[in-house]
């Protein structure tokens, strides 16, 4: 079921993903994001799931976007984030969240404490 958020200007905070290219699959698209966006490299069977898919709707700038989303978990050691491929310039800010920290926090999927949940129980096996 598809969730819709109008986002105002005001900050909000989204996930590490992107458009899944040519013969991609989702697997090889999450690893290459984590990769570009954030320095991060993992291997396929670093990758537990997908732990969701679904679809949400968002404005950015008062442009419309449709996602159509699957989310993975990958249990690593803590790295330092390095957005090297977000350029643009309306991000301000990138960090690693814990789980208990998402309440209450502005995203672009109202949803992602809840996959962040789930990512977190497969990452551990549970």
């Amino acid at each position: 079921m598809a969730t819709t958020q109008q986002l105002p200007r005001a900050p909000y905070w989204f996930t590490i993903g992107g458009r899944v290219e040519g013969t991609e699959t989702h697997r090889q698209t999450a690893i290459r994001e984590l990769r570009e966006e954030v320095g991060l490299v993992v291997q396929e069977t670093d990758l537990v799931g997908p732990v969701h898919h679904g679809e949400h709707s968002c404005s950015l700038a008062g442009v419309a976007y449709r996602s159509h989303a699957t989310f993975f978990a990958a249990k690593v050691e803590e790295v330092p984030v390095r957005p090297l491929g977000l350029s643009d310039e309306s991000i301000t800010d990138a960090r690693w969240w814990a789980p208990e920290e998402l309440a209450g926090v502005p995203f672009s999927n109202p949803r992602i404490p809840e996959i962040v949940a789930l990512a977190v129980l497969a990452a551990n096996g549970e």
